[in-house]
């Protein structure tokens, strides 16, 4: 069920969510959890900040750093990392910690990739980053074309290609 809720917290601000039926809330220390439709807490307070519900998961923050938690309040990933974009229709959250980024699995949330300097969302292909140069990998994880190439344009996997230069030159 999606509702929206409108309410004034201690200090007079605004807010309002739709949250797969779970509203965050803030308590009197600040900290925030969420509370159910029927304004039961469901997950107590103890996070600095909280993200709506999608997909059944919600990224979380503690001491500034990002996790993800259930509708239950169980951690599925430990906050520990600087961001996390999940991307659960296609089975992967892309996280960053220390700078480098690695791909998720949204069932387990083990890694399932290598990190690297930067990953692309995408949806069976993703560009990444390493050292400058740059590679593919599948959703899954796995390695496609190690980074190796000075540029990309014309990302087009969903029709089987890309435009990339490697040593001066553009190959498709």
């Amino acid at each position: 069920e999606i509702f929206s809720w409108k309410s004034k917290d201690e200090d007079g601000e605004m807010y309002e969510y739709l949250s797969e039926g779970m509203r965050p809330y803030r308590n009197s220390e600040k900290l925030w959890g969420f509370a159910d439709k029927n304004f039961k807490v469901a997950i107590s307070c103890e996070y600095d900040r909280v993200e709506e519900f999608h997909n059944d998961m919600a990224i979380i923050y503690k001491s500034d750093k990002a996790g993800i938690i259930d509708k239950q309040g169980n951690v599925l990933l430990e906050p520990v990392y600087e961001t996390i974009v999940p991307v659960p229709e296609k089975g992967y959250a892309i996280v960053q910690r220390g700078g480098r980024m690695q791909l998720i699995s949204t069932t387990s949330f083990k890694p399932v990739s290598n990190e690297y300097d930067a990953i692309g969302r995408g949806d069976k292909v993703l560009v990444v980053i390493e050292n400058g140069r740059i590679g593919f990998i599948g959703n899954d994880g796995s390695e496609l074309v190690a980074p190796q190439y000075q540029e990309c344009e014309s990302f087009a996997f969903w029709d089987d290609y890309a435009w990339v230069k490697q040593s001066g030159k553009w190959i498709c």
